[in-house]
């Protein structure tokens, strides 16, 4: 939520240069469900509860609000519009903070509500104080008008940020411990730091492998095989089946005859890999990073989150946190090992082979068991005998791989935002000319209405364009303007007038809608 925040300040201050106070704020978050998947296009019910001096301080106001999130998971909404439980928003005296704000979510969309999240609320909801200012006296100049930042300008903004002030905070990674300037420090003690000396897939990077035969070696060892008193046999593998002379047959079909096609254990062969940021390219966003107004920030890990001060969290779910249970590379750490002959044990049993009274032998595989008839057994118990379930390399096939936003749906999700902030919070007033009299219209809402020949301007009974604390800026030059009601109240009088200039050579004033059909002219 570290954009969302952002933007929300931005908006708000804007709302405050302007005496434009609604009673409500915006809201927005990103949710998910237990599995940690976006939860897209589905309704989901909120609470919002507001609490005075602490996290966990008394409750002076709660609502709930039932919505929808979009295609990114984004639900946008308007504290102070939802559907009341406790307390009046407008009645919320702000300069008695701190203010901390909780919500909870039921995803089904009932009232099963858990909680999602406590946060402070800084300078953002503190604009609405100005809804205090009821009266004004003299005039306002150009100069005095606030100049508003373009969405250009808040990308050069967020993509550099400058401290005021302030102090610059670095991150320093230490052997196994990260530190950040001014904070505090968190231990990757016991983390895979070190991918260099994980095992590589690869069977010639065993340690203490035992001593075996090749495969020239026991061909060798075959071709020297004589019988006595009998007729050799020979064997022979013709694609998937091997046969012995004067016996039967052995089919291996769906064993894995290929290794070649084997996954290597290497990242790069992974297939369909998500783009992630590299480690030079963290380093370069680390280094970026600023505080603004000199607060030190802390870093702080619990468990598999790890959290900085003021900020957002990241989860490390299913990241291997612990390097001391990797497997070592060495063969008499492998579990479930086949029991095997060495080298030494095959070299016994070819010597004792002798066949008596030139009987053909026959070889039995039962399940995983092989046999020769008149002699021993081996079994082949957890041996890989289907290809077919061998991991293809493809990422999208892994098991228990985190959950984390592709870079596409973290470029969604910004556009989006920016949209919004462009649309909502960074117009700039533009000037509306008047030189005759007319009714006020939807675009003079927030706008400077300047007026430069004398003319009335008519307000009627039930016009909605215009919200409560809403203002639209005056400017008469050398004439007068007269602000006439038709049914709705002016100055506290039904169906007044008030007017501004009297053919001064320029007066500035405010028109503001405080009530439903009440407005004041200043």
């Amino acid at each position: 939520m570290k954009w969302l925040f952002k933007f929300s300040i931005l908006a708000l201050i804007h709302i405050s240069v302007f005496g434009q106070t609604p009673e409500k704020m915006s809201y927005q978050a990103v949710i998910r469900d237990n599995s940690d998947v976006l939860l897209q296009n589905s309704n989901v019910n909120l609470k919002i509860i507001l609490r005075q001096g602490s996290p966990n301080g008394s409750s002076i106001y709660e609502e709930t609000h039932r919505t929808t999130t979009n295609k990114n998971g984004l639900l946008s909404l308007e504290i102070g519009s939802g559907s009341i439980e406790k307390g009046f928003f407008n009645e919320i005296n702000w300069a008695q903070g701190p203010f901390f704000i909780e919500t909870l979510v039921d995803i089904q969309g009932n009232t099963n509500y858990k909680i999602n999240g406590i946060s402070e609320m800084l300078s953002v909801p503190y604009a609405l104080h100005a809804k205090s200012a009821d009266s004004f006296t003299g005039t306002i100049s150009p100069s005095q008008m606030p100049d508003f930042y373009t969405a250009d300008e808040i990308d050069n903004i967020l993509l550099d940020i400058n401290t005021v002030g302030g102090v610059s905070q670095s991150l320093k990674l230490n052997e196994n411990n990260l530190t950040i300037s001014g904070g505090n420090i968190v231990s990757f003690e016991n983390w895979d730091t070190n991918i260099a000396d994980d095992f590589s897939g690869f069977y010639d990077d065993l340690q203490n492998k035992p001593v075996l035969y090749d495969k020239s070696e026991i061909d060798n060892l075959i071709a020297g095989i004589e019988t006595t008193g009998g007729t050799p046999q020979n064997l022979n593998l013709d694609l998937n089946t091997l046969s012995i002379s004067g016996g039967n047959s052995i089919s291996f079909e769906n064993w894995d005859t290929n290794a070649a096609d084997d996954f290597s254990g290497i990242y790069d062969d992974l297939q369909n890999k998500p783009v992630l940021y590299d480690k030079s390219e963290i380093d370069n966003l680390i280094a970026g990073i600023e505080t603004t107004g000199g607060t030190p920030q802390n870093l702080n890990l619990d468990l598999n989150t790890l959290s900085i001060s003021g900020g957002n969290s990241i989860s490390f779910e299913n990241w291997d946190t612990n390097a001391a249970d990797d497997f070592s590379g060495i063969y008499d750490d492998l579990r479930n090992k086949p029991v095997l002959y060495d080298k030494s044990e095959i070299d016994n049993l070819i010597a004792g082979i002798e066949t008596t009274g030139g009987t053909p032998q026959n070889l039995n595989l039962d399940l995983n068991t092989l046999s020769i008839s008149g002699g021993n057994s081996i079994s082949f118990e957890n041996w890989d005998t289907n290809a077919n379930d061998d991991f293809d390399g493809a990422y999208s096939k892994l098991t228990g791989a985190p959950k984390i936003y592709t870079q596409d749906e973290v470029n969604n999700i910004k556009a989006e935002i920016l949209t919004e902030v462009k649309n909502d919070y960074m117009k700039k007033p533009t000037v509306i000319n008047i030189s005759s009299s007319r009714s006020i219209s939807q675009s003079d809402v927030g706008n400077t209405i300047a007026c430069t020949s004398s003319a009335t301007l008519s307000i009627n009974s039930g016009f909605s364009a215009m919200q409560i604390g809403d203002v639209s800026s005056i400017e008469v030059h050398g004439t007068t303007l007269t602000i006439q009601g038709s049914g709705v109240i002016i100055n506290g009088v039904n169906s007044g007038k008030a007017t501004i200039g009297n053919n001064k050579d320029y007066t500035g004033g405010i028109l503001r809608k405080t009530g439903t059909n009440t407005y004041i002219v200043l």
